[in-house]
């Protein structure tokens, strides 16, 4: 088990984003965003939640409050440019077999993406 909390782990692994790359930084003098280098950050798991586009935007905001209101209030979670989720968690608390498992579940309003720090050679 970690020392330190989540987020202290996390907040030591983010690089800024430019001209609003998803990965690797980009370049550029305005900072777009930011983004944690999973495979840096020993024990973590992130659960992507990719929420259905075809939902409307009402929809949508009624799947992201469904799931926040399961999660606690200490939680670390992010909402991504997409509209989605990304929800921060120790590895030991979820089974991952490699880096990225890609749609471990699906239904009509989300699937679930997961991404793991269990290789730190090799990117989610």
């Amino acid at each position: 088990m970690e020392e330190k909390i989540l987020n202290e782990r996390i907040d030591t692994n983010v690089v800024d984003l430019f001209n609003y790359q998803k990965h690797d930084g980009g370049s550029g003098s305005v900072v777009t965003g930011r983004a944690v280098l999973v495979n840096k950050v020993s024990n973590i798991t992130v659960i992507d939640i990719d929420i259905n586009k075809s939902l409307d935007d009402e929809a949508k905001q009624s799947v992201r409050s469904k799931i926040l209101n399961k999660l606690d209030e200490d939680d670390v979670v992010v909402q991504t440019a997409s509209g989605g989720l990304h929800i921060y968690a120790n590895t030991d608390d979820f089974y991952a077999n490699s880096n990225r498992m890609i749609i471990c579940y699906t239904c009509d309003e989300f699937d679930v993406d997961i991404m793991a720090s269990l290789d730190e050679g090799k990117r989610p």
